[in-house]
């Protein structure tokens, strides 16, 4: 079955349901899903609806709700899986027959009322922003972000919902900011310790143990490459624009092209590869990371590349 068509059905079947249930007051189709037609869902897309109910504890207590929308395969409520702060968001995923995957994010009717109350009220007299702790001063910005992005709506049962979009959507999250000298120097440090547990586990045949430590020292080379990227955008950019899902518009050309060769089948030989490859992209990134940071950077890797490649040697001898 066409998996568009079977999205469609669902979100239709879904607006139907939710007609039914006297709670749910609100819901926003957000992500891919709710772009407008000149940025379309393509056919694998999920569905991420965003529903406003006056009683959450029905959808966050467990997934019996969740089989009322369709044939379900798996469905999971996780605990701590929570943003939004003051506003706090509550999450839930799960996959439908045909491979259907819809993500939710639930909130309180009260306390969306309340908070677009707040920040109406902080929009009419911005200075007293000045004067707020910074978690009422971005009250909304979570919620916002995912607005922002694609978000058409599904359910309107009190004309809130253009309301609440244009509150949420009005706070800017605070930017992303520059690792400091130690984060940087921390990460840095933390990347070289990687290569010789890397190995010490390599030559014990250890290689679930070896996959996992190539991870730990991979996700450096991501960050690095995130910061570079952010730096030559003067930290202005959007963390939606910098998700790793997109790692190929943003990323310096020569890290993209090497990302195939940093991710290792479960082989040995094809491990001391990605190694390799993973120290050798540090030896430009790092110091130019370092450079767009405005930081000192005296640290080479060589001399551990060097024992590496001994160590490398004596193995396959």
């Amino acid at each position: 079955m066409d998996l568009s068509l079977l999205r469609q059905q669902w979100i239709e079947h879904f607006a139907q349901w939710v007609q039914s249930r006297k709670d749910i007051r609100t819901v926003f189709l957000t992500g891919s899903c709710g772009r407008d037609a000149q940025k379309p869902a393509d056919e694998w897309s999920d569905v991420d609806i965003f529903f406003i109910t006056s009683n959450p504890e029905l959808y966050t207590r467990d997934n019996s709700w969740m089989r009322e929308l369709g044939p379900l395969w798996a469905g999971t409520l996780p605990p701590n899986e929570t943003f939004g702060g003051l506003l706090p968001v509550f999450c839930g995923f799960s996959t439908y027959e045909g491979g259907l995957v819809a993500e939710y994010f639930i909130l309180s009717d009260k306390q969306a009322h309340w908070a677009t109350n707040v920040i109406y009220l902080l929009n009419l007299f911005p200075v007293l922003r000045r004067w707020m702790p910074e978690n009422i001063s971005t009250l909304g910005a979570d919620a916002g972000d995912l607005l922002r992005h694609g978000a058409r709506i599904l359910v309107d049962k009190d004309g809130f919902a253009e309301k609440f979009r244009q509150a949420t959507v009005s706070v800017i999250s605070e930017p992303t900011k520059p690792p400091s000298q130690d984060e940087f120097q921390n990460s840095l440090e933390d990347f070289w310790i990687g290569p010789p547990k890397v190995v010490a586990n390599l030559k014990r045949g250890r290689l679930l143990s070896a996959m996992k430590d190539l991870e730990l020292t991979r996700r450096h080379i991501l960050k690095w490459a995130e910061w570079q990227a952010r730096a030559k955008d003067h930290w202005q950019g959007d963390d939606m624009l910098y998700r790793h899902s997109r790692i190929s518009h943003w990323a310096n050309s020569r890290v993209v092209d090497a990302l195939p060769s940093v991710y290792p089948q479960l082989d040995a030989g094809d491990m001391w590869k990605v190694l390799f490859t993973m120290m050798e992209l540090s030896l430009w990134l790092a110091p130019e990371t370092a450079k767009l940071l405005g930081y000192e950077y005296s640290f080479s890797g060589e001399h551990i590349i060097d024992w590496v490649r001994k160590c490398h040697d004596e193995k396959t001898k």
